[in-house]
């Protein structure tokens, strides 16, 4: 065995547990990387299986030209062993406690079923149904219950007799479906007599080649369009690819965020353990050692830990990767485990561990002979920040912050990224020339800890260098969560405005069938009593006309029918029930509030005189300048509909929410009041932004769950840091200890320096991602063409910062009891 093995060997045996700390930060970061290869392949395999699911039991898609097909014509091909119409709804549904729409299917037959059944039985009646086992889940349906399907004359009570099992994941935006025999269908669709079926599917006899079949469909019938499952499969991956690639990129880009901090632990952690060694390592060159003997044994050493790390990595991301399928949803069938793309995982990890511990392992073997003879020194201790650094990290910060400046102002995303990471580069350089001065700014937080404090300061501050290694990886981490959090915020607050300019009302409560009648009375104290709701009232409302006032009845004042009154409902809330419950605008009286769309159409201008007739009574009044609702209404003032419609009932709730209210919560349980109620609809600005909500709510959690794992990084390099620093400080821990110093106060120093450290890393990490939030928000703005928003998530920052430091503290527990676990006797023994 050779020495560098040899060396290598021994110091593994001796002290291994030093090295946990850069073999923890190599697993978690090519797990994720691992984790990552296996959700993406998984879920490119279910989103291309998802789009052409449909083919999965078939060999052939017959697409009927301008004449209708029938399926005992295309059974008569020589080859067809099956043919059957694919009939398809899209209808409306309501139950017992939701409302929506699902696509519904016509049933296959047996032999043809791309779907299994998971619950109940197949349907046989017309009034039969089953659903998909995720639209039941979604809303609240079970076996046995009573759907109404359709609406007008083709509204029918059905029973869910099954639920079906697609095995598409809900990540594949499937939406809600249900199936039912294909006459059904066709009586939803209001055409029951009708071969209006979307395509026939075809299965060939076994034996036969399915393209040879589609040639024989294809010349016996000439108008048709015939595709093989195995063509429809591939366009629907092709398709899809856009998306699949754009979903690796952002996956991608949070990996590179994870190893990237990995790195800067494993390099602080090796430049620990080595300045640890110095002595050792003198003394190897006293007895003989050369130069490339320490170096190849070091090789071999952090090799092991980057083999042994990037193994136990691959192997809990792959796991980690099955494990997150499972909870989105993605089966069995759709796993992929991509063994290149894990293989190529756990060879990045190795050599990005070789490089990063590279510039540690240079300076180890520079180390000469006559430094066993002096006092062991922390490496970096008293070191000055070199000039190169300084010029390099500033200049990145002005050049990157006036290109990210320039992308903000032009509005383009991607000259503003780039300079965003030019500027954050520069700060990363200069966080080592600024971090003593910023830690010292915590001196008053320190002291209110006594000696302990000031001890854990002094100790922070004394090598720049290894504070602010464990810093940096902290602060990214921080600075990536503060900007996605007040991107997502601005972005927020960006379409609440832009919602509340186009309607001036959070909620509205409306009768949407066409012979509507008065409202039921008990909606508006149900309404009131809903949690987030700041006021709700009673508005009078009737079905009215509404023309350009220099038109006639019948048509435009040149016999224009562009011109001619269009039909709609009108509601007229009192002047103190409008300045109650609106957003925005100023409604006046004598002023009529319309659509745009419907503006347009009567080629009318705000200000423009219009009529609005009721029952053949009519008054003009005065065109506004925006809408005041969300659908085909116009609004007036309540004495001027009751001018010409004195018994004008309450057609309508209006509510305003209440400031702090969460728009999806409040929705949610409107709905759930009126869902039981034929025609009763919900809609204003409230339900869109009840849409953003969760979108943006959604988006953000998955992000910062990704950013998760370099900030859990980054608190293991804070927590090795630490642990090492206290191996450092051995016999100086033994003086305090023979001072006078008690064990509690011993592990409180090493607890405030981590806390200190992380509490800096976490400040930073704040400013600089209200920065970039905001000129991220700003930029999307700008490029989208609206005006900028801007909005500070301040409880998302607080919950932020404090996570860090109780996160530090945490880190710094074994090594505080490390610490204070030997007696002043031992510790000062030579080591």
């Amino acid at each position: 065995m050779s020495v560098p093995v040899r060396l290598a060997r021994a110091e593994l045996r001796a002290h291994g547990a030093r090295v946990v700390a850069a073999a923890l930060a190599i697993v978690l970061g090519v797990g994720f990387a691992a984790a990552t290869v296996v959700f993406s392949g998984s879920f490119s395999a279910a989103l291309g299986r998802a789009a052409a699911a449909e083919v999965a039991a078939v060999d052939l898609v017959v697409q009927p030209g301008s004449a209708p097909i029938e399926a005992a014509a295309v059974a008569a091909v020589p080859g067809v062993a099956l043919a059957f119409p694919v009939d398809r709804a899209y209808p409306d549904f309501r139950g017992p406690e939701s409302r929506g729409w699902f696509r519904m299917t016509g049933l296959a037959p047996e032999a043809a079923r791309w779907y299994g059944l998971a619950s109940g039985v197949w349907p046989t009646g017309a009034d039969d149904l089953v659903v998909g086992a995720d639209t039941a889940r979604r809303n609240g349906i079970a076996v046995g219950s009573v759907l109404t399907v359709g609406g007008g004359d083709v509204a029918r009570q059905m029973t869910v007799v099954g639920t079906v099992d697609t095995g598409i994941s809900p990540l594949a935006g499937a939406g809600d479906v249900a199936f039912a025999v294909p006459a059904t269908v066709r009586a939803i669709n209001d055409d029951p007599g009708s071969a209006g079926y979307v395509a026939l599917d075809v299965a060939v006899a076994d034996g036969v080649d399915a393209t040879t079949v589609a040639d024989r469909l294809s010349a016996a019938f000439p108008g048709a369009e015939v595709q093989t499952a195995a063509d429809i499969r591939e366009e629907a991956v092709q398709r899809l690819g856009n998306d699949t690639d754009v979903v690796a990129a952002v996956l991608g880009a949070f990996v590179v965020l994870a190893a990237f901090v990995a790195a800067m632990v494993v390099t602080s952690t090796f430049t620990i353990l080595l300045a640890a060694r110095r002595r050792q390592i003198a003394l190897l060159r006293c007895v003989g050692a050369d130069r490339g003997q320490l170096a190849r044994g070091f090789l071999v050493e952090f090799g092991v830990v980057a083999v042994l790390g990037a193994a136990i990595g691959v192997a809990g991301g792959a796991g980690l990767g099955r494990l997150v399928c499972a909870l989105t949803g993605i089966g069995a069938t759709d796993m992929r485990y991509p063994v290149l793309g894990l293989v190529l995982c756990g060879v990045v990890g190795v050599i990005g561990c070789l490089l990063a511990a590279w510039a540690p392992l240079v300076r180890a073997t520079r180390v000469a002979p006559l430094a066993a003879l002096r006092p062991a020194e922390i490496d970096g201790a008293g070191r000055r920040v070199s000039l190169g650094r300084v010029l390099l990290g500033t200049g990145g910060f002005l050049v990157g912050g006036a290109v990210l400046g320039l992308g903000v102002v032009v509005g383009d995303l991607l000259i503003a990224a780039g300079g965003g990471v030019v500027c954050a580069v520069g700060i990363v350089l200069l966080l080592r020339v600024v971090l003593p001065g910023l830690l010292r700014r915590t001196s008053p937080l320190a002291r209110l800890a006594g000696v302990p404090g000031r001890l854990a300061l002094a100790n922070a501050v004394r090598n720049p260098a290894r504070a602010a290694a464990a810093c940096t990886a902290l602060a990214i981490g921080v600075g990536t969560v503060t900007t996605l959090l007040v991107a997502a915020t601005s972005a927020q607050a960006g379409a609440d405005r832009a919602v509340a300019l186009r309607y001036q009302l959070d909620l509205q409560v409306i009768d949407s069938r066409e012979a509507a009648g008065p409202l039921p009375g008990d909606i508006l104290p149900a309404v009131q009593q809903v949690a987030g709701i700041r006021t709700a009232v009673a508005v009078l409302g009737a079905d009215a006309e509404l023309r350009r006032a220099d038109s006639t009845p019948a048509a435009g004042a040149t016999g224009d029918p562009d011109s001619a009154p269009i039909p709609t409902p009108v509601f007229a809330p009192t002047l103190e029930q409008y300045h109650s419950v609106r957003n925005g605008g100023d409604l006046q009286a004598g002023q009529l509030a319309a659509p745009a769309w419907m503006v347009r159409m009567l080629g009318l201008t705000s200000g423009d005189p219009v009529v609005l007739a009721v029952g053949g009574r009519e008054v003009t009044l005065t065109l506004a300048d925006r809408p005041v609702t969300d659908d085909s209404s116009v609004v007036v003032f309540a004495p001027d509909l009751l001018s010409i419609d004195p018994q004008a009932g309450t057609r309508a709730v209006w509510a305003a929410f209440a400031p702090d209210a969460a728009a999806q919560d409040v929705v949610a349980a409107v709905n759930k009041l009126v869902v039981s109620r034929d025609g009763i609809d919900v809609s204003g600005a409230g339900v869109e932004r009840a849409a953003t909500e969760e979108t943006i709510g959604l988006v953000i959690r998955v992000a910062i769950a990704l950013v998760a794992v370099a900030v859990l990084i980054a608190i293991v390099g804070i927590g090795n840091t630490v642990g090492l620093s206290v191996l450092e400080r051995t016999r100086e821990s033994a003086l305090l200890r023979a001072l006078g110093l008690s064990r509690l106060r011993l592990r409180l120093t090493v607890v405030v320096e981590a806390v200190l450290l992380a509490l800096v890393a976490a400040v930073v990490g704040v400013v600089v991602g209200l920065g970039f939030g905001g000129a991220a928000a700003a930029t999307a703005f700008r490029q989208s063409g609206e005006e900028p928003a801007f909005a500070v998530p301040v409880i998302g920052l607080l919950v932020v910062v404090a996570a860090a430091l109780v996160a530090g503290a945490v880190s710094a527990v074994l090594p505080a009891r490390r610490a204070a676990r030997a007696t002043p006797v031992e510790a000062l023994a030579e080591v």
